[in-house]
């Protein structure tokens, strides 16, 4: 993470991850990593990644939408489900995460104590 602000402080104006060589990856570090590419390119800096060599972990890039949301204009959207791992989706505010307006009901019942 630091990497890619160091990126932004430099002035890149393009940035490659290159992941060819990774042999793990986890939510606990791929979540942040997509919100900081995100901010990238609404900074204006073209990102683009490099796949895992591994199979079953460039698979886990395209099934996880790691990869859609890392370089969206190269890997599309994945809807797979999978019994191990959820894919990563994007949310514009509560009511889309719960599928319902979030908020409270006033009560109209009075209790006798």
């Amino acid at each position: 993470m630091w990497c890619l602000h160091d990126c932004r402080k430099r002035g890149y104006d393009n940035v490659v991850l290159d992941f060819s060589a990774c042999e793990a990856a986890f939510p606990i570090g791929m979540i942040p990593l997509l919100s900081s590419t995100d901010q990238l390119r609404r900074e204006g800096v073209d990102v683009t990644i490099e796949l895992p060599d591994m199979p079953d972990l460039e698979r886990l890039f395209l099934n996880t939408n790691w990869a859609h949301f890392l370089q969206p204009g190269r890997f599309v959207k994945s809807d797979t489900t999978h019994d191990r791992h959820l894919s990563a989706q994007r949310f514009g505010d509560s009511n889309q995460v719960f599928g319902y307006r979030v908020g409270r009901k006033k009560s109209t019942k009075r209790y006798a104590g």
